[in-house]
């Protein structure tokens, strides 16, 4: 540890002790900050570690610390469940709600989607109770609105999605009474692909202003002449897809 400087100038710490010493264990001041230290640092060698005032870092001296090992049964990272994985939590819990399935998604009928989701939630094994992202996507002869739903407590995530078919009016339930965070992703989900959620409390506009001409994010709001479409091919003018099911500017 570096004597305190003199002046204005904060005093940094140096804990050069921790270079050469695998083992770490946490030491707090009053103020309850953890301070890692290794095991066979002898408290009178901390000085005013322990009583002077707050610690400032010294950030021209940096030093490599060495971080303890991750404890035994802590998975690291959040795993995803599998298509038929996700499928058997919803038929389990509502029989006949999958639609099918495929490798990384469950697709539930959209009539029975709100009441599945809301037994997810519940049902203390799959304990899918955070909506962690709602959105939708454009496959020209019609809509997905894909639902990505966590557990912490089981640290697994689940794929869900519900198809909406027709461009003219595509409609699916709102989950609003399921997860309330749903609300502003929905009217995201309207807002940029003319997706209406059934049952929403306030559906509106929230990027763009109501009667704004069209939907930004569908894939024929940029249909270009010659039939071209969005794409970074399809700008250049080097790849060209099967006509799409909607009238495109010529």
């Amino acid at each position: 540890m570096r004597p305190a400087h003199r002046g204005p100038q904060p005093r940094p710490v140096q804990l050069p002790l921790l270079l050469h010493r695998p083992p770490v264990r946490p030491a707090r001041r009053r103020n309850h900050l953890p301070l890692p230290l290794g095991t066979g640092v002898r408290r009178r060698r901390l000085g005013r570690i322990w009583q002077g005032p707050p610690l400032h870092r010294n950030l021209h001296h940096r030093r490599h610390l060495r971080l303890a090992k991750t404890s035994p049964g802590v998975a690291p990272v959040t795993r995803e469940l599998t298509g038929p994985e996700a499928a058997a939590l919803a038929e389990a819990l509502v029989p006949g709600s999958v639609d099918r399935t495929t490798a990384t998604a469950c697709y539930l009928k959209s009539d029975r989607l709100v009441e599945t989701l809301r037994a997810l939630r519940d049902d203390p094994e799959a304990n899918l109770v955070h909506l962690t992202n709602l959105c939708g996507v454009d496959y020209w002869d019609h809509f997905e609105v894909v639902y990505h739903i966590q557990s912490f407590e089981k640290n697994h995530i689940a794929l869900y999605k519900v198809e909406a078919w027709g461009r003219e009016n595509p409609e699916v339930p709102s989950v609003t009474p399921v997860f309330h965070g749903a609300w502003m992703q929905e009217c995201e989900a309207y807002d940029l692909l003319g997706i209406r959620f059934t049952g929403h409390p306030n559906l509106y506009r929230i990027l763009l202003w109501e009667g704004y001409p069209g939907w930004p994010l569908r894939k024929d709001f940029l249909s270009m002449p010659g039939g071209l479409q969005p794409g970074l091919g399809e700008f250049a003018g080097v790849a060209r897809r099967q006509e799409p099911p909607v009238k495109v500017i010529e």
